[in-house]
């Protein structure tokens, strides 16, 4: 017994010794001689002593921020201190995740006190984005816990209904978007929850700002929705941002069809189980309550919906414009089938309309926002119906428009930052468009590209970068003596930029065994297997610039 009770009172000696440097090294962030050097190396000691005793750094820390006494710096540094510790759970793989966990009362109070601090905060304060990054990282541990959180602070808020005009702090609003992109399981279940706390703050919001973040959030809603029905946890779709909207497109359509083929049926179940949560309960109440949060999420995207196209016109800022055209097109993708249907017309008009008063206005590329709507509203529009007659009456508005973007920009891997980032996503929403109409318009859009091929500088190297993305990443497969036979006296050009781009474009058609297609299979059997195969063979390897 006395051994017992030696080591009992070593681990508390241990313990205390523990919690002493913490606290020494967490007051030290806020000296005044704290350099930058000072800082990396106090977060490292406190990440290595996480690795130890979890729970105790994550307290300590918690204490700090509590008290209330540190200043602002402080706290920014404490609360980006807390992520990084957080972080820590998956830095490490499984083993240390199941060791770097807090329990749930621990989270609650953590939870509580951040929202109620981000709530008062300023907007351009950067602790507010500080503290989004911390519960955006305790979701995976307390999804629940942090999600009542933030919503039952929105309701405190206004952000319900308080007699007045609904409003919320755009911090909570930023956190939820954050949870949906990142995390989008944590809403499994809970989906319905969150958009009843939108729809009244999307009807009533006036300031543009406002309106913008709101239009991302019902995006992140959008993509949680079939987040949460076509991909297992930890496996968000937003991670692929240069492919995202074919992922996401093709994914949100894949349970549409599948919806649809089901009729309603034990899988359409087993698809709304994964999609709304539930799972786990027992076979009658599962269907009711399967059904019931079916219907609220089906209601709540749809009154948003025609919240959208009822009031975004009314708008004269372009970027809620822009904005709106874009949660418009991840709608599209969600909604039931037939209203889609009966908008698709009024909307498709209205985004073209966009289209060419932007092309008009401004200078340099569109707004990546603004392409992606477009590239989620075609997707929509050829896989509801390929023969809507619109689409096909503003192919021509919407080939010449995307493809002016494409030839008046030049290069852009030179630009940098932000612009140039902006500048990139935008042009391969562009291609992603072209991908999209090619797959049903495949002669409107050759005979457009074998045209502008003939056309100055700049149109044959625009010409040139659609057809090389065209046949490098989409299943258009048009008939190969016609590409050959349109691009062949470009071989003798002396431009060192076409001969670049026809080169890549010669690699492009040789991986995707262009020159081995038999040729358009609506074609007769007898020219498929004779002269298009046998002159486009011929015809590759005298095809390289000289």
């Amino acid at each position: 017994e006395t051994e017992a009770a030696g080591v009992d009172v070593g681990d508390d000696d241990e313990g205390g010794c523990v919690q002493e440097i913490v606290d020494c090294l967490l007051d030290a962030k806020g000296g005044a001689g704290s350099t930058l050097s000072v800082q990396v190396a106090i977060n490292s000691s406190v990440i290595q002593l996480a690795k130890a005793d979890f729970p105790l750094v994550v307290t300590s820390l918690f204490s700090f921020l509590e008290r209330r006494k540190c200043s602002d710096v402080h706290q920014l540094w404490l609360l980006r201190l807390l992520c990084q510790v957080l972080e820590t759970r998956r830095s490490d793989g499984d083993a240390q995740a199941s060791v770097c966990t807090v329990n749930s009362a621990m989270a609650q109070s953590l939870t509580q006190h951040l929202v109620r601090e981000v709530a008062a905060l300023a907007q351009d304060d950067q602790r507010q984005q500080a503290i989004t990054d911390v519960l955006v990282e305790l979701v995976p541990m307390h999804p629940d816990v942090v999600l009542s959180g933030v919503l039952n602070m929105l309701d405190s808020c206004g952000g319900a209904s308080n007699g007045g005009a609904p409003s919320a702090p755009p911090a909570l609003v930023s956190i939820l978007t954050e949870i949906a992109y990142t995390t989008p399981h944590a809403l499994e279940g809970r989906i319905h929850e969150v958009m009843g706390r939108y729809l009244p703050l999307l009807q009533s919001c006036k300031a543009p700002e406002v309106k913008l973040l709101l239009f991302r959030a019902w995006c992140s809603l959008c993509v949680a929705l079939v987040n949460c029905a076509s991909r297992e946890p930890g496996d968000p779709i937003l991670s692929t941002e240069s492919t995202f909207s074919q992922v996401f497109g093709m994914a949100a359509l894949e349970l549409r069809r599948k919806k649809a083929a089901s009729g309603g049926g034990a899988n359409a179940q087993s698809t709304t189980s994964r999609l709304v949560g539930g799972g786990g309960l027992n076979s009658s109440r599962a269907s009711t309550e399967e059904s019931e949060e079916k219907r609220r999420v089906s209601q709540a995207l749809s009154t948003a919906f025609a919240i959208l196209m009822s009031s975004w016109q009314s708008s004269k800022d372009m970027h809620v414009r822009v904005g709106a055209m874009e949660t418009l097109g991840h709608l599209c993708l969600v909604i039931p089938k037939d209203l889609f249907l009966t908008n698709a017309d009024a909307l498709l008009e209205l985004l073209v309309n966009l289209l060419s008063r932007q092309s008009s206005a401004t200078p340099g590329m569109p707004p990546v926002r603004l392409m992606r709507g477009l590239c989620l509203l075609l997707q929509a529009c050829i896989d509801a119906d390929p023969e809507i007659l619109l689409l096909e009456n503003a192919l021509q508005t919407l080939t010449s428009t995307m493809f002016a973007w494409t030839v008046s920009n030049g290069p852009l891997q030179h630009l940098q930052g932000s612009a140039g980032t902006e500048a990139v996503q935008s042009q391969a929403e562009v291609l992603r468009c072209f991908e999209v109409l090619s797959e049903t318009f495949r002669k409107q859009v050759l005979g457009f590209l074998m045209q502008r091929v003939r056309g100055n500088r700049d149109d044959r190297l625009g010409a040139l970068v659609v057809l090389r993305h065209l046949i490098g990443s989409s299943g258009w497969r048009p008939r190969p003596l016609a590409v050959v036979e349109g691009i062949q006296h470009l071989k003798g050009d002396a431009d060192p930029a076409v001969g670049l781009l026809l080169a890549e474009l010669i690699v492009a058609l040789a991986a995707a065994d262009f020159f081995a297609i038999a040729g358009d299979p609506g074609q007769p059997q007898e020219t498929a297997q004779g002269g298009a195969s046998a002159s486009a063979s011929s015809t590759s390897a005298a095809m390289a610039p000289e």
